[in-house]
């Protein structure tokens, strides 16, 4: 009996220590796990602070504001902009507002997941005009015939009704194949091309976005003063 006895203690004794070897290394686990998830949401606070910083000295002088909604724009050379203004001047031209240094990927920022992305951005060509430095995307002409053919149709007949751009100097167009023009006549002042429409367009949004923000900041600084003088 006694024999018996012994053998079952020493049973539950080595099940004790393997409960005890279990409860340890889950417990070793379980703090390598929590260490690590420690660690990647000091990591996560750190990247933060630091893009907080960054955010706070971006000044996009596309839009003249400051990076909206904390995602803005990280290109090759350096240079930083609101993510939304950059993305829209990428499908006009690659080059930096700044520098004119190409670029083929955006790195968009965003400070509210602490996320970094890349944007890859189509190259285009570019031809300069020389008396405004402007730059034009010619992707999708013939670039030796350029100058001699319509750019909607791509006939060079008819010679008598076509326009040349204002704008740019490089486009043209037969008078027919503008479908802004209605009555079919040769347009008396000044006539621009559709690439050169687009291009006004998109500055005129960005003036108009920058205004809005503009005054969104003078209604917030009006609302601040009113609250400091209602405090009194």
């Amino acid at each position: 009996m006694t024999k018996k006895i012994g053998q079952i203690n020493k049973i539950l004794y080595f099940k004790m220590k393997i409960l005890i070897l279990i409860k340890y290394m889950i417990y070793k686990i379980t703090f390598q796990v929590q260490r690590k998830r420690l660690q990647k949401m000091q990591d996560v606070i750190s990247r933060n602070k630091e893009l907080g910083e960054q955010v706070s000295q971006v000044c996009c002088t596309i839009c003249l504001g400051e990076a909206e909604n904390k995602i803005f724009a990280d290109l090759a050379c350096n240079h930083k902009f609101c993510f939304d203004c950059i993305f829209d001047w990428a499908q006009v031209t690659n080059l930096c507002p700044m520098c004119r240094q190409e670029f083929r990927q955006i790195k968009k920022i965003d400070l509210n997941k602490g996320k970094e992305t890349y944007v890859s951005v189509k190259k285009k060509k570019q031809r300069v005009n020389n008396d405004d430095d402007e730059f034009f995307d010619e992707e999708n002409y013939d670039v030796e015939n350029l100058d001699e053919t319509c750019y909607v149709c791509k006939s060079s007949e008819n010679e008598q009704e076509m326009l040349i751009c204002d704008d740019c100097q490089f486009h043209i167009c037969h008078v027919n194949c503008d479908d802004e023009i209605r009555d079919g006549r040769i347009p008396q002042g000044n006539w621009f091309c559709h690439e050169c429409r687009g291009r006004g367009s998109y500055m005129d949004m960005l003036l108009e976005r920058n205004q809005e923000r503009t005054t969104l900041n003078d209604q917030n600084y009006d609302e601040d003063i009113d609250s400091i003088f209602s405090q009194e």
